[in-house]
């Protein structure tokens, strides 16, 4: 079957990125192909006047992120293809344009940009999703990505660590590091330090919802987590001991929820149609 589109992936750079913009939304009465060979003019334009040039295998980068943007685009039926925002289209070009090269953000990226053109979910694209990519590194998106595939769990179990002593009340002591545990599927937890930061982060980012009025009942599903922390933490214990011998390992009941933020933010990124 012959392609809806032909990709050009040299760009008019004599043209001003304001005189493209005006060209980026395309009049319903246009054919979809020109709709999307004007949109992939666009992008190139913005990473030719980045310095991707600096990004090693450049060129092949940029084919390669085109291509991929062209697939995901014809797999939108023509009927449900709308128009791009500028806003969100601008601010995620400018982004990329200088991170090519990071092969885990730049898919991420540019299902928010074909999300946008596509009538069945662009209502749930938000622009501020662009800026709260920014904030998240790997192993935020890994953890996020496993909380949102237990999404029919609805609530998860979160415990804080805690220090109590032989009659099982907590001492006071204060961590130095706030240490989380949770009871997530399919995520191995192997630094609690790096865990715990990503934590912190998607709750600040109003991705997740963290709560200690909320907890199970059950106390064996928290002293099962803290079972599983206790030999990577040992050292912290080690050295309380030295001023309180009577000192152990407890926790703070809580849960972790994701947010609607949350899930509409993964349900684009992953293309969750």
């Amino acid at each position: 079957m012959k392609s809806r589109i032909e990709i050009k992936a040299e760009a008019n750079l004599t043209k001003t990125i304001d005189d493209i913009n005006t060209n980026v939304i395309i009049p319903p009465t246009q054919e979809v192909s020109k709709g999307i060979t004007k949109l992939l003019n666009v992008v190139t334009t913005f990473i030719d006047n980045a310095t991707y040039r600096y990004i090693e295998n450049s060129k092949y980068k940029k084919q390669q992120f085109l291509d991929n943007l062209a697939k995901k685009y014809e797999k939108i039926p023509e009927t449900e293809i709308v128009d791009p925002d500028i806003s969100i289209l601008g601010n995620t070009m400018d982004f990329l344009k200088y991170n090519l090269d990071k092969d885990y953000i730049v898919d991420l990226y540019s299902n928010i940009m074909i999300s946008d053109m596509d009538k069945r979910t662009k209502n749930i694209v938000h622009i501020s999703f662009v800026e709260i990519l920014k904030q998240l590194d790997k192993n935020d998106l890994k953890l996020l990505e496993a909380i949102y595939n237990m999404k029919s769990t609805k609530s998860i179990a979160l415990a804080k660590l805690k220090i109590i002593d032989s009659n099982n009340k907590f001492i006071g002591y204060e961590l130095h590091n706030t240490v989380y545990m949770a009871d997530i599927s399919n995520y191995f937890i192997d630094d609690y330090n790096s865990f715990s930061t990503s934590l912190e982060n998607l709750d600040r980012l109003g991705l997740i919802n963290i709560s200690y009025i909320e907890y199970f009942i059950d106390n064996s599903i928290y002293d099962s987590l803290l079972k599983r922390l206790e030999p990577s933490a040992k050292h912290i214990l080690d050295r309380i001991k030295t001023k309180d011998n009577d000192a152990k390992f407890g926790y703070e009941k809580g849960m972790l929820s994701i947010t609607n933020l949350g899930l509409n933010l993964m349900k684009i990124c992953l293309r969750d149609l």
